[in-house]
């Protein structure tokens, strides 16, 4: 299949603090200003009430992630419908747009914008003076997640016969790759009209 492409900041130093009170360091393992309104709290009791903090912390966190808001898919039934997607509309799809020299028929499984990124790699194949014929053969989702419920990440292998022509009155084979086997990342978008899934972007990860 056709390739095609999906710093660390620097943390400001820490300023010393000046003018402050030497009263606030008077007392060793006081860490509590003075004049402070509440009695100071104990070393073993301030490290139970942290531990009990990080536990409530850690439960919410594990029932936010792992519970499923309403009316949203299980992940059996996410992965069937990425699968769908996939199987019987974007990559059979994708196969036609580069055998014919037309990405617009991907309009109903795709965004313009991954529209207008595969038109620009026909034609970089056009003035090269060869043509793809993609035949699209299988494809399995490895994994999918989804992130507020609209969006979805997948990873797929998939299996191509991919065919390279010259373009001319003398067309002629350039390479065959019969049974390319690759690892796809997508992105993708639910729709708001009827809920199904469009695809925002590929990238091949790797030929296997």
């Amino acid at each position: 299949m056709p390739e095609m492409h999906l710093s660390h900041g620097t943390l400001p130093a820490v300023r010393e603090s000046k003018g402050v009170d030497a009263r606030l360091l008077a007392r060793e393992g006081n860490d509590m200003p003075l004049h402070s309104p509440f009695p100071p709290i104990s070393r073993p009791a301030r490290r139970s009430l942290l531990t009990l903090g990080l536990t409530v912390l850690l439960a919410s966190c594990l029932l936010t992630s792992c519970s499923k808001g309403p009316g949203e898919p299980s992940q059996d039934e996410l992965r069937a419908e990425v699968q769908k997607l996939l199987e019987t509309g974007y990559c059979p799809k994708l196969g036609e747009a580069y055998g014919q020299g037309n990405a617009a028929v991907l309009e109903a499984v795709t965004v313009p914008k991954e529209i207008s990124r595969i038109s620009r790699r026909i034609e970089e194949l056009a003035d090269e003076g060869r043509t793809y014929e993609p035949t699209f053969k299988q494809v399995t989702v490895e994994s999918v997640s989804t992130w507020n419920y609209s969006n979805a990440f997948a990873t797929t292998v998939e299996v191509w016969d991919v065919r390279s022509y010259s373009i001319g009155s003398s067309r002629q084979l350039i390479n065959e790759q019969v049974g390319q086997r690759s690892r796809v990342k997508y992105q993708l978008k639910r729709q708001d009209s009827d809920g199904s899934w469009i695809v925002l972007y590929r990238e091949l990860a790797e030929t296997l």
